[in-house]
């Protein structure tokens, strides 16, 4: 939550995983960080 906390003042941040999500990334574990950035980031 810094982060978004941080960077979302004046728009601009965008909530991404980087280049790349690791192939044994559990799919929830994606899901929810999409869930928290629709949820925080506004």
């Amino acid at each position: 939550m810094d982060t978004l906390e941080i960077m979302k003042p004046g728009g601009g941040y965008c909530l991404a995983p980087t280049h790349l999500i690791q192939d044994d990334t559990p799919t929830e574990n994606v899901v929810r960080m999409y869930e928290a950035g629709l949820k925080y980031g506004s």
